[in-house]
């Protein structure tokens, strides 16, 4: 159950794009390594009131240590459902599939998660997806 709530948690941002700053060039290791969190949202209440059937009111995505080509490294993965008071956080270890793609695992059979640079409208981003 646990794993189910996990997965439809992200799966509801899965469609997001990182805007990443044009100085990275789309380099996902220095995106990953940027001082601030790779990703976070939080909805508003008048967000949440225009999309009554969403859960997620908020996620939060960032590296924890360095993120490296050569090595896994982990990220934390933390979303907060609609009404619930306590955020729910899970850590994963990440490694680069290639330059362009990481694949993370959640702790506790949470899934997979993958980042890769993709296009939205033209433009690079990159992209959540989950398994």
């Amino acid at each position: 159950m646990l794993r189910a709530s996990i997965i439809a948690a992200i799966s509801a941002a899965s469609a997001l794009f990182f805007s990443a700053a044009a100085a990275h060039a789309l380099d996902l290791e220095k995106v990953l390594n940027s001082p601030k969190p790779c990703f976070k949202r939080i909805y508003t209440s008048a967000h949440l009131a225009k999309h009554p059937r969403q859960t997620v009111q908020s996620i939060g995505i960032e590296t924890r240590g360095r993120a490296s080509r050569t090595a896994p490294f982990e990220m934390e993965f933390s979303i907060r459902r609609r009404g619930d008071r306590a955020r729910f956080r899970s850590a994963a270890v990440c490694s680069f599939e290639t330059a362009e793609r990481v694949r993370c695992d959640l702790e506790g059979d949470g899934g997979i998660a993958q980042f890769a640079i993709g296009e939205l409208n033209g433009k690079k981003r990159i992209r959540l997806t989950t398994d």
